[in-house]
């Protein structure tokens, strides 16, 4: 990074959260331990996928609604 003139933590990290194993989009607890374990390695940014009615990625429709009001405010201080 210091080659490029550039210093490290100006670079952004940038995670697409897909894991259909992990079930962070079950509520609001549940994202902030995954933003919270993603955060701990450098992760800046995490990228959620859209909620489906069924299939690896199935969650309740409002589930981004619940995550954005109950959750956000903690993690956008990770």
């Amino acid at each position: 990074m210091a080659d490029a003139d550039r210093a490290p933590e100006s670079i952004k990290k940038i995670l697409v959260a897909t894991d259909p194993a992990g079930d962070f989009l079950g509520s609001p607890d549940d994202f902030i331990r995954l933003a919270e374990s993603y955060a701990k390695a450098g992760i800046t940014h995490l990228v959620v996928h859209w909620p489906r009615e069924e299939g690896i990625y199935a969650a309740a429709p409002d589930s981004l609604r619940r995550i954005a009001d109950q959750a956000m405010p903690q993690v956008h201080g990770l």
